[in-house]
């Protein structure tokens, strides 16, 4: 593990500091004709927006607007996002990653596992970046499933199972099936879906199966996202999200964007937008990734479970006396850190490929849920962030996806079709952080081409226009979305 050096961030902050980002200039009037707005746009995020825009850290930069003492708090959230932890420190004991970083490699996109093309299918190992959310369906609804919780943990420390040492929950199989889109013009593109087993399940006996494996198990993988640009989503007014909603699709467009409450409040964080703020976002995790208690998540991730109770009698452990494993102190600078990392500024801008890909964007309907602009509020904690014009490239609402990449389980008032538009910003990047990240939720898609031909549901008939367009159109709009 390389953390970044602080000479290395004074730099790059004290340079941002000096001189503000500056859009380049437009060409001539009539050279814009025809184009929209937002394809001139080279800061997505305003002041927040870093120069650096074309490196592997190009996601691990600081926005360049803060103070001396905000960067120091940011720098100790770093050390913290980077920081393995074990059985000692509170890790587990149920988990599926020992770190933050593991599951948001340089503060980007997670990775499937790497199934070998002459294995059928591979086991998933310490710290991926993946999870599997987990539900029983019943006649009333969704449930937690009995000797479970609403997250596989694939580890645990190795007290955990005397059975098998060093396993969790259960240990998870991963295979892919494959399918082929054929465009109106008689070419191809190899599709892919990644399918989960479960194997070798604490509940599993020599007479009786794994209640896991119940027909009536939900399984919705979620692999970790980029983390650029959340405390300017945090930043975003309720109202202006609860204005953009149309569930009931009352302007004919198709689109019909929906806002996740949860327990009254918005939700805008998470794959189903099931977190309100970053704060609960960064405890959740803390708590459901890593078994770490802390003051808004006090409890074990596997409490009042078999598995947890069999535990801790065994080694004489009272769980009335746990405290939280991670302080407010500690979870004050994650919080600050995943709200102040900054979104770098686009790329080839005025590329004609480029320019003609900002307007089959338009075309092809994208701007429906991927909606170019919003404006923050002036709530929120961070003062930079408040009054700004900002380019996600996501309206942030739920939205029908389709059968494809349905996971059949309720999240709070989000549908088992149901998923949260993600930002685009920095997803040009995204390979170039990690090199073997993949798109859409569950990291299926190896290219943008292939995320954009998975779109179902309310996105069909923009996935449909996307592909009869001329190959060179099709081109042209993945150079757009690679500018971003």
């Amino acid at each position: 593990m390389k953390l970044k050096s602080l000479a290395y961030l004074l730099l790059i902050v004290g340079s941002a500091c000096s001189k503000p980002n500056a859009e380049p200039a437009r060409p001539s009037t009539e050279k814009t004709a025809g184009y929209p707005a937002y394809a001139w746009v080279t800061n997505l995020a305003g002041p927040a927006t870093s120069e650096d825009s074309s490196s592997s850290l190009s996601f691990n930069v600081p926005v360049p607007v803060l103070s001396k003492e905000e960067l120091e708090l940011h720098l100790g959230g770093d050390i913290d996002f980077n920081r393995q932890f074990n059985g000692e420190q509170g890790l587990g004991p149920a988990f599926n990653a020992s770190s933050c970083v593991a599951c948001h490699a340089r503060d980007g996109r997670g990775a499937l596992p790497v199934l070998n093309a002459e294995d059928r299918s591979v086991r998933f190992g310490p710290n991926e970046s993946l999870l599997l959310r987990i539900s029983l369906e019943t006649e009333n609804g969704p449930i937690v499933v009995p000797g479970f919780s609403e997250q596989v943990h694939q580890r645990g420390i190795y007290s955990l199972r005397q059975d098998m040492p060093g396993i969790g929950q259960t240990d998870i199989e991963m295979h892919f099936e494959y399918s082929t889109f054929t465009y109106p013009d008689g070419s191809s593109v190899e599709l892919r879906k990644p399918v989960f087993q479960f194997v070798g399940a604490y509940d599993e006996m020599a007479d009786r199966d794994s209640i896991l494996k119940d027909p009536r198990i939900r399984v919705s993988p979620r692999i970790g996202p980029p983390i650029i640009g959340l405390g300017l989503l945090d930043a975003i007014d309720d109202k202006q999200l609860i204005q953009m909603a149309d569930p009931d699709d009352r302007n004919g467009d198709g689109i019909r964007g929906k806002v996740n409450f949860i327990d009254g409040r918005v939700g805008r964080h998470g794959w189903k937008a099931n977190n309100p703020d970053v704060r609960t976002q960064v405890a959740a995790a803390l708590n459901h990734d890593m078994g770490l208690t802390n003051s808004l998540f006090p409890f074990e991730n596997i409490l009042n479970t078999p598995l947890f109770t069999n535990w801790t009698a065994r080694l004489s452990i009272d769980p009335s006396k746990f405290a939280p494993e991670i302080t407010d102190a500690h979870l004050d600078r994650l919080s600050f850190y995943t709200s102040t990392l900054a979104v770098p500024k686009r790329r080839k801008v005025l590329d004609l490929d480029v320019l003609q890909g900002a307007r089959q964007f338009e075309v092809v309907g994208c701007t429906g849920c991927h909606t170019p602009m919003l404006k923050t509020g002036t709530s929120g904690t961070i003062e930079h962030f408040k009054n700004q014009t900002i380019y996600p490239f996501s309206d942030g609402l739920l939205h029908d996806m389709g059968e494809e990449l349905a996971d059949h389980r309720q999240d709070h008032e989000a549908s088992g079709r149901q998923w949260r538009t993600r930002p685009l910003w920095g997803i040009g990047l995204t390979q170039t952080i990690n090199p073997r990240a993949g798109f859409l939720h569950d990291g299926r898609a190896r290219t943008l081409e292939e995320a954009i031909l998975h779109h179902g549901g309310e996105a069909a008939a923009s996935r449909q226009k996307f592909s009869n367009l001329p190959k060179s159109a099709r081109q042209e709009l993945i150079s757009f979305l690679r500018s971003l």
